[in-house]
């Protein structure tokens, strides 16, 4: 793979991951907006820069983004008591605004048919290997797949 084959692929993967994202408000969600989504429900009470830390967004788009996201009831927002210049953020609970946060649990094969129509089982079992293979050595804080007992044959 060369550099050019990478940019090719990455855009292919920002369509897929757009198309299987499913977001039942009525507002659809940049990929950096469910990023940082995913963080703070994984993570709640995280400070801007912790968010920004882990997700590798910048902590000027953290920031807007808390502030949207605020706005739109999605996110509460507190001061650390242990230091008041550290604004701390949490999904808000029992919010009707929560339907608006998009379901990033749910399988990706069907936004991996939307943009590669006309995959065979064999070609979209091959595709989703890789990309868990992928997953497992880039990201390396997945929740790991289950496992089926391998049972060995006595001789």
């Amino acid at each position: 793979m060369n550099v050019a084959e990478l940019h090719r692929l990455v855009r292919v993967l920002r369509e897929i991951a757009a198309s299987a994202t499913v977001c039942s408000g009525d507002q659809q969600m940049s990929a950096g907006m469910v990023t940082i989504v995913q963080d703070v429900t994984a993570h709640p009470g995280s400070a801007i820069g912790d968010i920004a830390e882990r997700t590798g967004l910048a902590q000027s788009f953290v920031s807007k983004t808390v502030v949207r996201l605020r706005e739109r009831g999605v996110f509460e927002v507190s001061q650390d008591l242990r230091d008041g210049r550290r604004t701390l953020v949490s999904v808000r609970p029992g919010s009707v605004a929560r339907k608006q946060v998009p379901d990033t649990s749910l399988p990706i094969e069907d936004g991996v048919r939307a943009v590669i129509p006309g995959l065979t089982d064999a070609q979209m079992n091959r595709i989703m290997l890789g990309l868990s293979v992928l997953a497992d050595e880039v990201l390396g804080d997945r929740t790991p797949e289950p496992q089926v007992p391998v049972r060995r044959s006595r001789q």
